[in-house]
């Protein structure tokens, strides 16, 4: 590390010089390990929560719903058409 700042403190080192003294670091910083602090206590991981399924939910693949939404939906096409149908036919 003392080579590397005595390179960049040169002011006439050539491009060569400031090429091997980066190359050293990147050899020095990859052989670093990394220690772990006896003292530092590990993060606590959050456990998801464990909930019962609600009975008044729909459950994954429940059809309830799309089945009632069509439902309506030909009921009120059906009292559209008629309600068409019988204003159609007063005139």
């Amino acid at each position: 590390m003392n080579a590397a700042k005595e390179t960049a403190a040169d002011k006439d080192a050539a491009q060569t010089e400031v090429d091997n003294a980066l190359n050293v670091l990147n050899a020095a910083v990859a052989k670093l390990e990394k220690v772990k602090d006896p003292n530092q206590q590990q993060p606590v991981q959050p456990q998801p929560e464990q909930t019962k399924p609600d009975k008044t939910t729909p459950q994954t693949g429940d059809r309830t719903n799309a089945a009632l939404l069509f439902g309506c939906a030909v009921l009120s096409g059906a009292g559209v058409f008629f309600a068409y149908r019988r204003r159609r036919t007063i005139k």
